[in-house]
């Protein structure tokens, strides 16, 4: 189904795949390796966060 669309746009739309796949594959080996950090850094702003509301600074 989407190779026959991509043959019929005369590869333009081709091209705007293969970025798009490219993109989502490196954004998903980016997202998979800082993930540890992501959460631990998100999980500390929110423990800083809670403890501001709370006025325990």
């Amino acid at each position: 189904m989407i190779f026959n669309l991509i043959y019929i746009t005369n590869g333009s739309l081709f091209s705007i795949w293969i970025v798009l796949v490219i993109f989502t594959y490196i954004y998903e080996k980016i997202k998979a390796k800082n993930f540890i950090l992501a959460h631990t850094y998100t999980m500390f702003k929110n423990l800083k966060f809670d403890s501001f509301l709370n006025g325990n600074h």
